[in-house]
């Protein structure tokens, strides 16, 4: 926050603010990055506005997705892929 109590721009992570979202488990699902004006900013550092994760009912991972500010995927570069899906076998190697 700056002095006039608004949001200021985190020269670091590239967002002015940032949310995490969490599965009942405790597992990230969810990060968001907005700007100043609390709209989605696309994050210089991170590479992405968005980046959601999710899990299957045993808990292992199985999908990481980049966003852009209009809710489309976006390739991050940082990572190399805009989404990737892990599939396991019978005895949960993927």
């Amino acid at each position: 926050w700056g002095p006039d109590a608004k949001l200021i721009l985190n020269d670091k992570a590239g967002c002015a603010k940032e949310t995490l979202g969490y599965d009942a488990r405790g597992k990230q699902t969810e990060v968001v990055c907005y700007g100043p004006d609390s709209h989605l900013l696309l994050s210089n550092e991170y590479g992405y506005a968005k980046r959601t994760q999710a899990y299957d009912d045993r808990g292992n991972f199985i999908e990481d997705a980049f966003w852009d500010t209009h809710g489309n995927l976006l390739l991050n570069d940082k990572e190399g892929y805009a989404r990737v899906k892990v599939v396991y076998n019978r005895h949960y190697w993927f």
